[in-house]
């Protein structure tokens, strides 16, 4: 039992680091979607987008 939860253990962790980094990323292009024009304010929100999802499918998964 105790590698099961040291696997589970090292699942959770991986899981959160890669969550650490969707949010940043989306952060990141929120930030950037805000101070661009808005001719390049498209490419920022769809990126946030992108983030959105990849973070919805971490859940999922």
């Amino acid at each position: 039992m105790t590698k099961f939860y040291q696997v589970l253990t090292e699942r959770i962790c991986q899981e959160l680091a890669d969550l650490e980094i969707i949010v940043n990323r989306a952060e990141r292009a929120m930030t950037a979607a805000t101070r661009s024009t808005s001719e390049n304010q498209d490419i920022f929100i769809n990126s946030v987008a992108l983030s959105l999802h990849d973070l919805y499918s971490l859940f999922t998964s």
